[in-house]
């Protein structure tokens, strides 16, 4: 995988920017031709709610989806979510449920592999 000049991951760049607009990308990144979607919040915070409902002693990172502000505060709860899903369903379940909520952070085709 190809590394910018800030270390993160050609990947996530689309990702990371979209949720942290202030990080300047890469000079070379062509601009935008039409600008992203609003991420719905409520959306994101609903389905990781309900995976999260998956595991009933997981009432503490329910509380923090619910306290989250943001996208972005959501985004970082998502390694906490893989960790307490693969607990109880295993890590693939736990990584499938996990990559479901990348589309509601990013339209489909901004996430290059």
């Amino acid at each position: 995988m190809r590394r910018d000049t800030s270390g993160m991951s050609f990947a996530m760049q689309p990702v990371m920017s979209w949720l942290n607009p202030f990080r300047a990308g890469p000079v070379d990144r062509e601009p935008a031709t039409h600008p992203k979607p609003p991420v719905r919040v409520d959306a994101v915070r609903s389905v990781m709610l309900g995976h999260a409902s998956l595991v009933p002693e997981a009432c503490g990172l329910r509380a923090r989806i619910l306290r989250a502000h943001d996208a972005q505060g959501l985004w970082y709860l998502r390694p906490e979510l893989m960790t307490t899903l693969a607990g109880r369903l295993g890590e693939g379940r736990a990584r499938q449920l996990v990559d479901s909520l990348d589309p509601l952070f990013c339209d489909a085709g901004s996430v290059r592999s």
